[in-house]
């Protein structure tokens, strides 16, 4: 990180010289489905940026509280972060429409719901990420930012150096207006 980093929505505070640029098809949906992503870290956490267009943007129905199926949480305007370091989890954040509050929940492994009973984890209240959104002034897209501490993605708590590296893999989804 280049120094403080407050986690309020806003990239003004960021690094984003090594953005990467996210869009299914360039020709058609670049501005409209489409996204840049920038990751840094410090000592204490790992931080995921992401400024999204969408024409429908910040739209999430599903409780993060309440949902009893919480894989529907993906299902609409969501990230998903799959890492695999000393443990394999995976994050998703999602902003809760009625609410106009963060939803984080991880679960441990990366497709964790074969035979066996899905184990979620308030990434808020038991792992200490924190998110925030900003919605761009023109309604066309928003930003989201998440800080992770290092305990919810290496299960040692260890941080990673520069140089080192982990396996991750992000998933970006894009909802209709009534998702």
């Amino acid at each position: 990180v280049p120094g403080a980093v407050t986690v309020d929505g806003a990239l003004d505070d960021w690094d984003l010289s090594g953005r990467s640029p996210v869009c299914s098809d360039v020709s058609s949906h670049w501005g409209q489905l489409s996204a840049w992503v920038a990751m840094m870290h410090d000592a204490g956490a790992l931080y995921v940026g992401v400024d999204w267009c969408d024409p429908t943007p910040m739209v999430n129905h599903y409780d993060p509280d309440l949902d009893i199926d919480r894989r529907k949480c993906f299902h609409s305007d969501s990230l998903q972060i799959h890492f695999r370091t000393d443990q394999a989890r995976k994050v998703i954040g999602w902003h809760f429409t009625k609410e106009r509050r963060p939803g984080v929940i991880a679960l441990n492994g990366w497709m964790p719901w074969h035979d066996n009973p899905i184990v979620y984890i308030d990434g808020l209240k038991e792992l200490g990420i924190t998110e925030a959104f900003r919605a761009k002034p023109d309604g066309r897209g928003y930003t989201q930012e998440l800080r992770i501490p290092w305990k919810a993605v290496v299960k040692s708590g260890r941080p990673y150096q520069a140089g080192e590296r982990f396996d991750c893999m992000l998933d970006l989804v894009w909802g209709r207006a009534g998702a």
